[in-house]
């Protein structure tokens, strides 16, 4: 497995391998689902870091921790990109599907649990 491609295996990313099928390797043989959840916590305190100190309600701080989504996403679309994995000699490749892992890893992601995030920052000041 790639060092690459551990962090959209965590947004639960299926990978595809390039001949015949999608498989999630992140939750099957060995994987463990707590792994699916760091992401979620990760940008839910960055959410909440962008929000803190932000003047405004819930609403306001909720845009602010939306704004992760910024950063994330050309991160998110670039190891997308360069995600591949061969399999020993067979001449296989796995790789994550490039629409699916800028969209879901790169937008969806950010948006909801940075947006949250900075919402729940309104509630701790």
């Amino acid at each position: 497995m790639a060092l690459s491609e551990r962090p959209l295996r965590r947004h639960a990313i299926p990978d595809r391998d390039r001949r015949t099928r999608t498989a999630n390797f992140a939750t099957g043989e060995g994987g463990s689902t707590l792994l699916l959840a760091l992401p979620a916590v990760l940008l839910l305190a960055a959410g909440a870091v962008a929000g803190y100190g932000r003047p405004g309600g819930a609403v306001e701080r909720a845009k602010s921790g939306a704004a992760v989504a910024l950063g994330y996403l050309p991160l998110s679309a670039g190891v997308a990109l360069v995600a591949t994995h061969g399999v020993g000699d067979t001449g296989a490749a796995i790789a994550a599907d490039p629409v699916t892992a800028t969209l879901l890893a790169g937008a969806v992601y950010p948006l909801v649990f940075g947006a949250v995030g900075g919402a729940l920052s309104s509630v701790v000041e």
